[in-house]
């Protein structure tokens, strides 16, 4: 019995996964579909192609309405003394002509402050030489494709962890089956020598051994039906659903194939790199452009004049702003950037090579998995044949219950670990497909 608590407890507690089958393959779908996790990355995706829509946006004009109001009261004054200056004159021309077509004037004093005095106008600005622009939209196209392929990660490791939670359930189910099936086997044997020991051919203590591995095991099915119970409330938590939703359950036959071919460049950690590495490309030559001279042309179309009264006016302009000097302050930010592109592409070569070193191993432990697996066929066969001579042999007072008790668990416990060796397959399968990204992203 202790070697079926071990695999039951190596059974409960082992961590697996499962090869995509037409069940499952929908409940898969259905995860990325209801998934919280998944819904935000998808919203960090539409927010940065909102913004690149607004990175493209600025390359064009712009219109704004601008006005202001004058109010003014007292201040500084200027006086023209302009009757001091005309009125002699206009004098002497009256007298000249003998009329008064020259009336005098007064002398004039203006407030330096304009009162009730606005200013209104429509201002359009078109930037036309201006690199930023160019290089910033470029960099949200990259930052795009960084939050889907962030997205498609997010959907990866979804997929790994719906898989992992529902072979949790399906191996919950098959160790209750097989425990079962023990359990079945250890009741015959208690009704068997409770025949034998009425007919005086065995004795009670043969009775209190099957008793107790009857509760033990009981015990051990108990653990694995709240190892179910635990294993679909994760699963539909996954799903977004009520965890006693119910679970239909796939087959899964056999082993899996080990693959063997495989690329790496799918990972969307390795292309995060890579685009990263792109806008860092994209910053250095944006650096680069610092020097390059900017230009943006203004035209001002509105109105200005005191109280309600009209002055329409008409203000073009150009703007060219051509750098010096910026005392090596870009090319320090030039090479900072060269420096972080180094590291950048160091990182990936590590990345990349750990990945698949990484995948190599698993990919070694499946075959491993594999061949213990197949080793187990012949050997539950041959298991359960002397299960069944020892029970004839036991019901003819041929053996004792000790030889009945130990080929039982022979047959329980191969079953385990054959249970065992098939879903660790299917864990280095899945694990395998992670590490690949061989499943397509949709």
């Amino acid at each position: 019995m202790n070697r079926i608590l071990l695999f039951i407890l190596l059974l409960a507690c082992a961590q697996s996964s499962i090869h995509s089958q037409a069940i499952l393959d929908q409940y898969v779908k259905e995860a990325i579909e209801q998934n919280l996790s998944v819904d935000a990355k998808q919203a960090i995706e539409r927010k940065q192609q909102y913004a690149l829509q607004h990175a493209g946006k600025l390359a064009g004009p712009e219109v704004n309405f601008l006005t202001t109001y004058t109010a003014a009261y007292k201040g500084r004054n200027i006086e023209l003394p302009l009757g001091d200056l005309l009125n002699p004159v206009y004098s002497a021309l009256n007298d000249i002509t003998g009329t008064q077509n020259f009336p005098p004037v007064a002398n004039q004093e203006f407030n330096f402050l304009p009162n009730n005095f606005y200013d209104a106008r429509f201002r359009i600005t078109q930037p036309i030489l201006q690199p930023e622009i160019k290089y910033n939209k470029l960099i949200k196209e990259e930052e795009v494709t960084m939050a889907g392929l962030q997205t498609d990660e997010t959907i990866r490791d979804l997929t790994q962890q719906v898989k992992t939670a529902y072979i949790q359930w399906m191996r919950a189910g098959e160790a209750i089956s097989i425990m079962d099936q023990g359990l079945t086997l250890l009741n015959e044997n208690k009704r068997i020598t409770e025949s034998l020991i009425k007919n005086g051919q065995a004795i009670p203590s043969a009775l209190m051994r099957i008793q107790s591995d009857i509760e033990h095991l009981s015990a051990l099915r108990e653990k694995s039906v709240s190892n179910r119970i635990n294993a679909a409330a994760n699963f539909n938590f996954l799903l977004n659903r009520p965890a006693g939703t119910e679970i239909l359950a796939d087959t899964f036959e056999g082993v899996p194939a080990i693959p063997e071919q495989y690329d790496l460049s799918h990972r969307e950690e390795l292309q995060q790199i890579q685009t990263g590495k792109k806008i860092q490309e994209l910053a250095l030559q944006l650096e680069e452009k610092q020097h390059a001279p900017t230009l943006g042309v203004q035209l001002d179309l509105g109105s200005q004049a005191f109280a309600a009264d009209w002055g329409g006016y008409a203000l073009g302009g150009l703007q060219l702003e051509i750098p010096i000097w910026d005392n090596k302050k870009s090319q320090l930010k030039q090479k900072e950037w060269k420096a972080q592109l180094d590291a950048t592409q160091a990182n990936y070569e590590w990345t990349k090579n750990a990945f698949a070193m990484q995948i190599e191993g698993e990919i070694e432990n499946l075959r491993s998995d594999i061949a213990l697996y197949n080793s187990f066929t012949n050997l539950l066969a041959s298991n359960q044949r002397f299960y069944d001579e020892t029970v004839r042999r036991y019901k003819e007072g041929l053996s004792n219950y000790i030889e009945l008790l130990d080929a039982r668990t022979e047959v329980t416990s191969t079953q385990l670990e054959q249970n065992l060796a098939k879903y660790q397959s299917w864990l280095r399968h899945v694990n395998i497909e992670r590490m690949a990204a061989i499943t397509s992203i949709n």
